[in-house]
């Protein structure tokens, strides 16, 4: 047998077990020939073609028919003339199976592959019948329409649509051969494969069949109340004198009238070949444990199989995975070199301290001192685009920790929490103001319908922020929108050096928050935002809150939901700088946005231990 076929997970006559129960229950009370025939056209007229249901009740349909002629012959018949007799009910089964197949051979010839149904069920039934006829002993009879199955059942139109009939007596064989008659034998190595293979192409119904038990659609009907319809009653159909199934005896059927003259008796001529089978050793019951341990093996050999394949994928998909990420990498590497070597901040800060030296170009110099901290800024974030996308979480921890500095290290190259902050809030205002892009266009119009003068802000931005310095935060909430800031002591022990990693980290993340206050915040002065800086401990790690809220306006500040693209990016270094020493992250995320009524929140962690040397809590402070 082919062991690289699919197995069917679950077959068409379980899918429809009802249905096929009731057309069955009606061949095996049909009273004659005629009957059968008519409950098969009308079948295949009145419902979708399933082949695999088709060719099954065709051979529950065969083996009637020669059920009825033997119900209708002589009980004193002379063993000597039985062979004749099979051989013409045969020959009449057969006419009578065609001219049932002539009858719907036009619904066939319509559908996909309707040719090929008519010749196999035109093979099928003649297997049947010619292992009826079949004038040999009881094993030789069930021999010949093994062998006839196995035929059928490397018949591409078998594979195609997963017919179980041709399995079903394959089963038959083999399991039986494994429990009584054969064993020793030459082919019991190949009966074990059979009935594992055959198993997985077998559904529960057939080897419920098979087992000779009762089949029943399994569900409890209870019929309706106050005169109305009832519903359809349980169906169970015990399948004998249909197709192949188990029958416990203590002594088989005499199978010779005379061994000397090789005289078949009649009993056994007499028989739809395993119509039951036989058995004296191995009881149906402990059949179906066998069968039942089987199928275990199967499903532990499936499961083993689909490991290994799962595996494979796995590591193909870790190749590529590897692959493009050396190719992105090097991309970042790449880029990241050529902006570096074409960033001068240096050249930029050289000609600002000469311009400031002339009182009539002072406020240009202010300018270009601006466009200095961003270029050297952004010469650092290019650096950390390359750790970022090389996953060195080690690294970047160890840059950031270089970044933090000591309590006592009074150096004007240090920086607190409120100089992270304006320094921020400095690049977003001044996109806010000079750039024409749809976005500040926006902010500026929603501004300006709560009575802004936006023009006289920007020349006052550039003359109190840019020019002098004064503080941005303090600027922004007098003479724009109040923003609360609560922080503990904790933050306020915050020192980190300028221009590094952690420094440059956090004004991301400020800039990130204060853009999307500018753009979904509510406009309106009775509104105020807040940013809420304390600490909270998680599985047993202390990590720093920022805690950011705004008001949404509904009215020309509508949230408009973003593409939220720049807190992912965040969420990835966080990801990065809070794992543990092992690489691992305690949290699935560290960024949580919510957006509850009319209120935009957004709470961010950052480990402690990475950002803070020393310990303690502290309550909020205004």
């Amino acid at each position: 047998m082919n062991k690289n076929l699919k197995c069917v997970k679950r077959s068409s006559i379980d899918t429809n077990k009802r249905e096929f129960l009731i057309i069955a229950n009606q061949i095996k009370n049909a009273k004659d020939i005629e009957d059968c025939s008519n409950i098969i056209v009308s079948t295949i007229k009145s419902s979708e073609l399933d082949y695999n249901k088709i060719t099954t009740l065709f051979a529950m349909y065969c083996n009637k028919c020669i059920g009825i002629f033997l119900e209708n012959l002589e009980k004193d018949i002379k063993d000597e003339v039985v062979p004749s007799i099979i051989e013409k009910i045969g020959e009449d089964v057969y006419s009578l199976c065609n001219k049932t197949i002539e009858k719907v051979k036009e619904i066939f010839i319509l559908k996909e592959d309707g040719d090929q149904v008519i010749k196999y069920l035109r093979k099928l039934i003649k297997y049947i019948i010619k292992s009826f006829s079949y004038n040999d002993g009881y094993w030789e009879r069930e021999e010949y329409i093994y062998d006839c199955m196995h035929l059928l059942a490397k018949d591409e139109f078998t594979k195609k649509y997963n017919l179980e009939i041709p399995y079903l007596y394959i089963l038959m064989w083999s399991a039986i051969s494994l429990f009584s008659r054969r064993k020793g034998h030459d082919g019991l190595k190949y009966d074990k494969e059979n009935v594992s293979y055959c198993l997985r192409r077998l559904g529960n119904v057939m080897i419920q069949i098979l087992l000779g038990e009762s089949v029943c659609d399994g569900n409890i009907y209870i019929p309706k109340i106050e005169g109305k319809e009832y519903l359809d009653e349980r169906i169970e159909v015990k399948f004998d004198g249909l197709l192949p199934y188990i029958k416990n005896v203590e002594n088989r059927t005499k199978e010779y009238k005379s061994f000397k003259d090789k005289i078949i008796s009649k009993e056994v001529l007499l028989r739809i070949p395993m119509i039951p089978i036989e058995v004296t050793e191995g009881t149906a019951e402990e059949i179906k444990i066998f069968l039942d341990l089987v199928k275990e093996r199967n499903l532990l050999l499936e499961t083993n199989e689909k490991l290994k394949q799962a595996k494979g994928d796995l590591k193909k998909a870790y190749l590529n995975l590897e692959a493009l990420n050396k190719k992105n990498t090097a991309m970042v590497r790449r880029y990241s070199h050529v902006w570096t070597n074409i960033l001068y901040p240096d050249v930029v800060l050289n000609v600002a301290k000469k311009l400031l030296n002339s009182s009539e170009y002072k406020e240009d110099a202010k300018k270009l001192l601006f466009a200095y901290n961003n270029e050297n800024m952004m010469k650092q974030q290019i650096k950390m685009l390359e750790l970022r996308h090389s996953n060195d979480s080690v690294e970047l921890k160890t840059r950031f920790r270089k970044s933090i500095a000591k309590q006592n290290d009074l150096s004007n190259e240090i920086v607190c929490l409120d100089h992270l902050i304006n320094y921020a809030l400095e690049r977003v205002l001044f996109r806010i103001f000079m750039e024409s892009s749809e976005r500040a266009m926006r902010i500026r119009n929603e501004f300006k319908l709560v009575g802004l003068d936006m023009e006289k802000l920007r020349v006052d931005f550039e003359k109190s922020i840019i020019v002098n310095e004064a503080s941005c935060f303090e600027w922004i909430n007098k003479n724009m929108m109040e923003i609360c800031k609560l922080q503990n002591e904790s933050w306020e022990m915050l020192r980190i050096k300028k221009n590094s990693y952690a420094s440059d980290f956090l004004i991301e993340v400020f800039i990130e928050i204060f853009i999307n206050l500018l753009t979904y915040g509510s406009k309106k002065s009775n509104f105020k935002s807040t940013l809420e800086f304390d600490e909270v401990r998680v599985f047993n790690t202390d990590y720093l809150r920022l805690v950011t809220s705004n008001r949404i306006d509904e009215g020309f500040g509508t949230y408009r939901g973003g593409t939220e693209e720049g807190i992912k990016s965040l969420e990835e270094v966080l990801k990065m700088i809070n794992s543990n020493f092992r690489g691992e992250n305690e949290l699935k995320q560290y960024i949580e946005v919510n957006k509850i009524e009319n209120t935009y929140s957004m709470s961010i962690l950052f480990r402690r231990d990475l950002f803070i040397r020393g310990k303690g809590y502290a309550k909020l402070t205004k």
